[in-house]
């Protein structure tokens, strides 16, 4: 398992995967928001052909706070994750903007450099 961060400007995202009882907790977002934000990125890794790690996840996002927009973060959270996981290659992502929405098919809404997390997919 693994942890894996990255930056926007004054922001950040870190997502950690370790071993043990399956969770997913994400700090530093509405609680409202939150609950779509979990399943978006659940269907959208495992649609794309990945698979969503049977393990505790715990994703931070800073700075905490309800201004933030979780949306356009998905994209962030997903990758950080496919890292952290072991799934995807950091180098894959080099150069790409993250920011962006993730539809349940595992496309990407709004994201100029990334149109769906299956081209993350190392067998693709």
């Amino acid at each position: 398992m693994g942890r894996h961060e990255i930056g926007f400007g004054a922001s950040s995202i870190a997502v950690e995967v370790r071993e043990g009882t399956p969770s997913f907790a994400v700090a530093g977002t509405p609680d409202a928001a939150v609950r779509e934000l979990r399943e978006r990125v659940r269907a959208a890794i495992a649609n794309a052909g990945f698979e969503f790690p049977f393990a505790p996840i715990s994703v931070a996002i800073r700075p905490a706070g309800p201004r933030r927009v979780p949306g356009e973060l998905e994209v962030a959270i997903a990758v950080a994750l496919l890292i952290a996981s072991g799934q995807v290659d950091p180098g894959a992502v080099a150069g790409r903007s993250l920011r962006g929405e993730l539809r349940l098919d595992g496309s990407v809404a709004a994201a100029p450099t990334l149109r769906n997390l299956a081209e993350l997919h190392p067998g693709r």
